[in-house]
């Protein structure tokens, strides 16, 4: 076996056999134990005959022995997001041509056939078919080889330097590619012990409280709740040794609360078509406020027209789309700069651009990151375009139901008291014109976030319809409560 990561993992079993490399709640795996299993796993998977398997299992040891198993083996790896809906991941199944899904019953792992109708072409090389969760709920098959994984893993490698970490607790589902590479991958190649535990947000403080990790990847929305808990004595920030974000826009004023609390904040840019991750601001480095870092080294980043261009370590392709093999370039639909000192900044993306009536472009992220960092709101989602005001529609924070348990006139007050503390802070032009209170959060449960956590606004547009009108259609009471 010549992968490159196989060999290490091999090097820690015989210098560190006893060290504990997984950990979920059914038990733990030595890095001696880890290596034993995956040669177990990799025979088997040899024997069965397969090119395609796809992993529909929760967080757990199981998952990460069969994701090496058909890495080492060059075998297609096809993680099925456990956020997707039944018929997206009925569709993924179909789309890529998986041969078997394996499942988990009471932790034993359970093989399902599937009987493809033809197996479809793939590019050279491919490894791991990840699927976006996408803004719009249509997934796509991006196709990676072990070089695309293998160049970030070693690039975050040499960002991280000599920064010392012992545990790394993964937060996300590990069918989310940031997780995934950045997380597994780089922790098991580093020798941390890799934590397996339940992935609801509600219960990721009691798990960070649990197991201490010293490394964990957090979207803006979970770095909100490490700040929250830290600021009231549940967590320490001094047990972290590094807190990776990414996934979504992260307000400058959050990162400076980080910054007094001296939780070690840094924060990340990338996306799946160029292994997950481009941009990471290092311990070491003194990025300005708002900025994603500096390019890794197995990165090019330049701006085109005001647009995010990667180069470097580009993706093999989407599966059944021939005209996007090979690319050179990646044009990410992210806007955004770069500074004199090389740190990149994302300012949103080209796609969600609200064009005001007077021609002026508003990012509509910008405006939600202003939102969610007043105690009152927990979530926002910003709509708006030439024949439709700025209109939010708004999920009040926990403190702000707390002080109101029943939705009535005070609610409504403090709600309208952040957004024109909001507002006061922005250009008359990204002003919030309208705003709309909404009782059920989104989430990736009801389609309404990305696995990354960001908005699914297609989703959201269309659940909430009756409180986007234009200009031209009767608009319902503002503040209303849905």
């Amino acid at each position: 076996m010549n992968h490159i990561l196989y060999q290490r993992l091999q090097r820690h079993a015989q210098q560190q056999p006893n060290a504990t490399a997984l950990r979920d709640p059914h038990g733990c795996l030595t890095y001696q134990q880890l290596l034993a299993a995956v040669n177990e796993r990799m025979t088997m998977l040899t024997n069965s005959g397969l090119q395609r398997v796809a992993l529909h299992q929760a967080n757990s040891i199981q998952w990460v022995i069969n994701d090496l198993a058909l890495l080492f083996n060059n075998m297609v790896c096809i993680p099925v997001p456990p956020f997707f809906t039944a018929e997206q991941q009925r569709k993924l199944l179909a789309d890529s041509g998986a041969e078997v899904v394996l499942t988990n019953l009471q932790n034993v792992p359970q093989w399902q056939a599937l009987a493809p109708n033809s197996l479809p072409e793939l590019p050279q090389g491919t490894v791991k078919i990840t699927y976006t969760s996408g803004s719009t709920g249509q997934p796509k098959g991006v196709c990676l080889s072990a070089e695309n994984i293998v160049k970030t893993v070693t690039a975050l490698d040499d960002r991280l330097g000599q920064i010392r970490v012992q545990r790394h607790l993964c937060v996300m589902p590990l069918a989310v590619l940031l997780e995934n590479i950045a997380g597994v991958y780089l922790g098991l190649w580093r020798g941390y012990e890799m934590v397996l535990a339940d992935t609801d947000l509600q219960h990721v403080v009691a798990n960070l409280r649990q197991y201490q990790p010293q490394s964990v990847i957090a979207t803006p929305g979970l770095v909100s709740a490490i700040i929250q808990a830290t600021e009231q004595g549940a967590l320490n920030a001094s047990s972290f040794g590094v807190i990776a974000v990414g996934g979504a826009r992260l307000l400058p004023s959050i990162e400076q609360r980080a910054a007094e609390l001296e939780l070690p904040l840094f924060q990340g840019y990338g996306l799946s078509e160029f292994s997950s991750v481009a941009c990471f601001n290092g311990p070491g480095n003194k990025a300005p406020v708002g900025s994603v870092g500096t390019a890794l080294n197995h990165a090019q980043l330049t701006i085109e027209h005001g647009e995010i261009v990667l180069q470097g370590n580009t993706m093999l392709g989407y599966v059944h789309d021939r005209s996007s093999w090979y690319p050179k370039h990646i044009y990410t639909g992210d806007w955004g700069h770069i500074d004199p000192q090389g740190y990149v900044f994302v300012n949103g993306r080209k796609k969600n651009t609200i064009i005001t009536p007077f021609a002026r472009n508003v990012d509509p992220e910008w405006l939600e990151a202003e939102l969610t960092s007043t105690p009152e709101i927990m979530q926002a989602a910003v709509f708006g375009g030439e024949d439709m005001p700025i209109t939010a529609l708004i999920v009040a924070s926990q403190s702000a139901k707390s002080a109101a348990p029943v939705m009535n006139t005070s609610m409504q007050q403090q709600l309208s008291n952040a957004i024109n503390q909001v507002n006061s802070r922005l250009p008359e032009y990204a002003h919030i014109r309208r705003w709309f209170s909404i009782c059920e959060p989104f989430s990736v449960a009801n389609q309404m976030l990305t696995g990354t956590g960001r908005n699914r606004r297609d989703s959201i547009a269309n659940t909430y319809a009756h409180f986007l009108p234009t200009n031209n259609q009767p608009s319902p009471e503002p503040s209303a409560t849905a």
